[in-house]
């Protein structure tokens, strides 16, 4: 009987119990971990709506001085002349918040390969516990 390894990598024969109890809290921090992305994702959408309000606001005052002036300047100019004038906190919350959840996506992504992995463990030990 070949077994698997302990995760350290000894060769010491996992039992399926064990593995039973890895599987058991990966799906607990996943369970947490799909909580806090959902918070986050809130989060991440107050701060955006916060930056496009003020950007438009920015944008606008940009437009109408360029009017007042009489020379209105290019869409492009216009709109890194708004984002220059968004307070750098704000900027900030957005980009802080927007990695949070990309990084938390990401390692969501890598623990559930860690759950497939954990079941495909499982199952090869009772494919060896039934051939035994």
């Amino acid at each position: 009987m070949s077994g698997s390894q302990d995760s350290n990598g000894t060769g010491l024969e996992r039992s399926p119990g064990r593995v039973l109890e890895d599987i058991q809290r990966v799906c607990d921090e996943l369970i947490q971990a799909g909580e806090d992305y959902t918070r986050d994702r809130v989060h991440l959408a107050g701060a955006e709506l916060v930056y496009e309000q003020r950007f438009a606001q920015e944008l606008l005052k940009v437009y109408n001085q360029g009017k007042v002036e009489g020379k209105i300047p290019a869409e492009d100019v216009r709109k890194a002349m708004a984002h220059a004038l968004v307070p750098g906190e704000i900027w900030s919350e957005f980009l802080t918040t927007k990695a949070k959840v990309e990084a938390k996506k990401i390692w969501i992504g890598t623990r559930q390969a860690v759950l497939s992995a954990l079941q495909s463990e499982l199952q090869q030990l009772r494919v060896e516990f039934t051939h035994a």
